[in-house]
């Protein structure tokens, strides 16, 4: 009676020993002639197979059950219960496959194994935090050891893979609490809802998790940032939308987006050799300057559109975007009276599109197909140390990867198959690098190095002879037009959908930004940089700029946001600034340009600037005015300007004079790592006098707050202020 509906039955083992086994569950498992036929588990991060018995790769699985029965809150805690698979010593590390440590061989190199959710691969930081939770999720996929030609970079120690759970035609819903030790707190939901007639669902769910650090840092308790360097914070924001058209059956389009916040703790402390002993677990071991608190927030959007072409071939879709933005900073950063301050930012950006083809019959599997994608890493930190040495670094890179790939295998008798595949690889990679130490802070400038180094190479590598060479020999093969049978009809039209989407999510976000701009600033950051022919830019925070220098002219073009600019005189190379409709050209002066939505502004620090508004209209603007054109009603203002107020921005500064709560509200905007939503009354009646400090975002909103009365609510990254 004790063990009823617990699925358990007693066994006697000996005389005095008794075993409880769970019930066998009769759809995992039956028997035939004695032997016992195992259920099928699928697998969804192989490209060639859909099954672990119809793979030859080395599996290891988490399920959601064990997920769930285990209390597994994270994919690196899944890894105790696989074997060749343990987490990283130190939490900026990656994991580590059969010795092999994915992020490589050394710091920063190129990773020998990637994160994959629901098919997006994840960003090198966003592996180090991101996606960790296993709340809603299907299961967890470990592949040991390298991986086939289908596989590509990035795998030469293995793969992980984690599947979160569908939406499904069924109303569902479930909601989690957690509470532990360490002050470990949180909770978690589910909700999925069929929208339209089996042919549409939605899933969404999301999780919060919060625990305390028992490290002690008894010399960081004034620190600004001490709470959150030693809070662990994750949570994350899931939906999932499934397409099964009834009008074409053999179609399933299934559409993920997730945001995640990551910000564990770290938990290093000093020992014997440093003055301390290790019972007192002492964090603070080290001067604050080289301690970093990095929370990260990761966008991950996926798209996977099937279509089964003949009942053995299958074309598959998979277009990924992974966005993952890390801070750096070190806990007394912004403390006021702390020089000795570190902070900088990790922000990588990873897009890719995949078309497959799948092949598979009794005896004979294939799989082809086409693979591009871009990342680009920009990596920035500012260091102060010990006697005011100031060390400014910034390191960005962009890479392209176009690969064809193909697998063939062939069942010559059971039991024996035979595999040939072969991958064909274009890769482009462009690094720019600069570096600037001062000695001591504010004083001379020692070290500065700059390098805009353009590597292009292509790498053409197949497993089984020089197919590259052989076309180019062979006249036959170079003639060669493949042509259709017959009309493609309807998959042409789901193969040209998928395409088009899959191009759209590139331009998602930043994506079109960061391949046409030359130079973009942090939403932390005002970087002061000196052009080619020696004219001096400094960016606001979030602006972009483009620059052309030719030898008959230079032009730059802003993109985005605010630039102030010194011009280096050059009578035959005339130097203009185009933002919008509006180029600005310079006439021996210094002036600051802002792009905004509604109006440019161009204000004129010394000599003179000549405003083209195109359609032969051009104005002149002397030292000490402002222009400002509306875009919309194509009006020019010209009066009298402040510098001040002007060009506070350089100083970190926003001067308010009556300025319109929409205008601040903008400016503090473009130092959120998220979005800031105003509601409630019009924006036009709201307006604020005085002084704010921009370069404390959180306390120029509190500002706002205070002053308006207003009330706010954080969502994830997202912030809704309610004006009454």
């Amino acid at each position: 009676m004790l063990l009823s509906g617990t699925g358990l039955e007693p066994r006697f083992a000996g005389a005095n020993q008794v075993v409880l086994e769970r019930k066998a569950d009769e759809s995992a498992a039956t028997m035939q002639d004695g032997a016992v036929n195992l259920g099928t588990i699928t697998i969804y991060g192989n490209r060639s197979a859909t099954t672990l018995g119809s793979t030859d790769a080395s599996v290891g699985i988490v399920g959601s059950d064990q997920i769930r029965d285990g209390q597994i809150r994270s994919f690196r805690d899944s890894f105790r219960r696989l074997g060749n698979v343990i987490d990283g010593d130190w939490t900026d590390n990656g994991f580590i496959i059969r010795g092999v440590n994915s992020e490589g061989l050394v710091p920063g190199g190129a990773p020998l194994a990637s994160l994959y959710v629901d098919g997006v691969q994840q960003t090198s930081q966003g592996t180090r935090r991101g996606a960790r939770s296993l709340w809603d999720v299907e299961q967890v996929e470990v592949y040991r050891g390298p991986q086939s030609t289908l596989s590509g970079r990035a795998a030469m120690a293995g793969a992980l893979y984690i599947k979160t759970k569908d939406p499904v035609f069924e109303k569902e819903g479930e909601i989690s609490g957690t509470i532990g030790s360490n002050g470990l707190r949180g909770t978690a939901f589910m909700l999925n809802t069929p929208l339209k007639n089996n042919q549409v669902a939605l899933r969404f769910s999301g999780v919060f998790e919060r625990s305390e650090n028992d490290i002690e840092y008894p010399t960081f308790s004034s620190f600004t940032h001490l709470d959150d360097f030693t809070t662990d914070t994750n949570y994350q924001i899931r939906a999932k939308l499934l397409f099964e058209p009834k009008a074409s059956p053999s179609t399933r389009a299934l559409l993920s987006y997730s945001f995640s916040h990551d910000d564990p703790y770290v938990r290093d402390i000093g020992g014997p050799g440093l003055g301390f002993d290790f019972d007192d677990e002492r964090g603070d071991f080290t001067i604050p300057a080289y301690v970093e608190h990095r929370p990260t927030d990761v966008h991950n959007l996926g798209l996977e559109v099937t279509h089964d072409l003949t009942n053995a071939l299958r074309f598959t879709s998979m277009t990924a975007f992974s966005y993952s933005d890390t801070q750096r900073q070190s806990p007394n950063y912004r403390t006021p009276g702390e020089i000795n301050t570190y902070h900088g930012h990790y922000r990588n950006l990873l897009a890719s599109q995949e078309f497959r083809l799948n092949y598979e019959d009794e005896r004979l599997t294939w799989v082809a197909g086409l693979y591009a994608a871009y990342e680009h890493e920009d990596n920035f930190y500012d260091r102060t140390i010990y006697d005011y040495r100031n060390q400014v670094q910034r390191n960005e890179s962009s890479s392209e990867n176009y690969a064809i790939f193909g697998e063939a295998t062939y069942e010559v008798i059971p039991t024996v198959n035979v595999t040939l595949g072969g991958r064909l690889d274009y890769t482009r990679q462009d690094i720019r690098q600069y570096l600037e130490r001062t000695e001591p802070l504010g004083g001379v400038t020692t070290v500065r190095t700059a390098s805009d180094n353009r590597r292009s190479y292509e790498s053409a590598r197949q497993l089984f002879g020089a197919a590259g060479q052989a076309i180019e020999s062979d006249p036959d093969l170079r003639a060669f037009e493949a042509k259709p049978a017959r009309p493609a009809g309807p998959k042409i039209a789901v193969i040209a959908v998928a395409l088009a989407i899959g191009i759209g999510s590139f331009f998602w976000a930043d994506g079109p930004m960061r391949l046409r701009a030359d130079l973009i600033a942090g939403i932390d950051e005002m970087p002061r940089v000196t052009l080619g022919d020696g004219s001096v830019v400094q960016l606001n925070a979030g602006s972009a700029i483009a620059v052309d220098l030719d030898p008959g002219q230079r032009s730059v073009h802003l993109m985005r946001g605010q630039a102030y600019f010194e011009v280096a005189p050059d009578r035959d190379r005339p130097f203009s600034v185009t933002a919008g409709t509006t180029t600005v050209v310079a006439l021996g002066t210094a002036f600051d340009v802002r792009l905004g939505q509604a109006d440019i502004a161009v204000t004129v620090t010394e000599h003179s600037v000549l405003l083209d508004l195109g359609e032969d209209r051009t104005t002149q603007l002397n030292e000490g005015q402002q222009g400002r054109y509306q875009i919309a009603g194509a009006q020019l203002t010209v009066e009298d300007s402040d510098h001040h107020r002007a060009l506070a921005w350089r100083d970190g500064k926003l001067l308010l004079d009556d300025t319109p709560i929409d205008e601040i509200i903008t400016e503090i905007d473009k130092r959120m790592s998220g979005r800031i939503f105003v509601t409630g009354a019009s924006l036009d009646k709201r307006r604020l006098s005085g002084t704010i400090d921009i370069t404390d975002p959180v306390a120029a909103l509190s500002f706002i707050e205070q002053a308006l009365d207003a009330r706010t609510l954080q969502i994830g990254p997202m912030i809704i202020m309610r004006l009454d």
